[in-house]
C-alpha cells in the first residue's frame, strides 16, 4: 500500500513538474523581479543564519538563481530540483545543481550538515516522503532550516501548491521527524520558519 501511495504521489509530481516546465519556457523574470526574489531569499538567511553550522549544504527545491546557497559559505553546496535544466542557474558560485525529486534524493544517509527547504514544501508531491528524505541525509550533528507560507485554513490553492498548511499542521508535520530548534512565524508576511535538528 505505501508503494502505491508512493508511486502515486510521484506521477503526481512529475504532472506538476511538466506544468512548471511549460510557466518557465514562457516567463523570463525582469531584473527588477529577480532583485525582489532576491531579497526575500536573503530575509529567510536572515533568520537562518545564526543557527548555520557545519561546511556542506544541501538546498531541495531550491529553483535556479535564487538558492539560497549563494549566500552562504561551504566546502560542499548542492541544489536539487526536478526541473533544474530548465532554469537559469549559472552563478559561478561553487554550488552543483541536479535534477532531483524531494522524496527520492540520490545522497548516502549523514551527507550533510544543512538541508535548506524554502518555499517549496507545498510544492512536494508528498511532503511527508520529502522529510523523510530530509532527515535521512542530515548528519546527527545536522541542522534542518525550512521556510513555508502558511494561511489560516487548509484549501486547493493550484497544481504547482499541491499542499497548504496552517501555521499548526506545518508545525506538527516537522515536529514529527526534526526537534524544534527556533520556531517563527510572521503574520504580515505568512511565512513560517522551522529550525530543528535531529531527534
Amino acid at each position: 500500500m505505501a508503494k502505491i501511495k508512493y508511486i502515486l504521489s510521484d506521477l503526481r509530481y512529475i504532472f506538476q513538474s511538466k506544468e512548471k516546465k511549460a510557466s518557465l519556457k514562457h516567463k523570463k523574470l525582469t531584473a527588477k523581479e529577480k532583485e525582489r526574489v532576491l531579497n526575500k531569499v536573503k530575509e529567510y538567511l536572515r533568520v537562518f543564519k545564526p543557527y548555520i553550522i557545519g561546511v556542506s549544504f544541501l538546498d531541495i527545491g531550491s529553483g535556479g538563481f535564487q538558492t539560497i546557497l549563494q549566500f552562504i559559505d561551504g566546502k560542499r553546496k548542492v541544489a536539487v530540483d526536478p526541473v533544474i535544466q530548465y532554469i537559469p542557474y549559472n552563478l559561478n558560485k561553487n554550488i552543483e545543481f541536479k535534477s532531483s525529486y524531494a522524496e527520492n534524493l540520490t545522497f548516502k544517509s549523514g551527507s550533510f550538515d544543512g538541508v535548506f527547504i524554502t518555499n517549496a514544501l507545498d510544492h512536494f508531491g508528498n511532503p511527508e516522503l520529502a522529510l523523510q528524505e530530509t532527515k535521512r541525509v542530515l548528519k546527527k550533528s545536522g541542522r534542518v532550516f525550512i521556510m513555508v507560507n502558511v494561511f489560516e485554513k487548509s484549501f486547493g490553492r493550484d497544481k504547482l501548491h499541491p499542499y497548504t498548511f496552517t501555521k499548526g499542521q506545518v508545525y506538527d508535520l516537522l515536529s514529527k521527524y526534526f526537534k524544534p530548534i527556533k520556531v517563527l512565524s510572521c503574520a504580515d508576511t505568512n511565512t513560517f520558519y522551522f529550525i530543528g535538528k535531529q531527534k
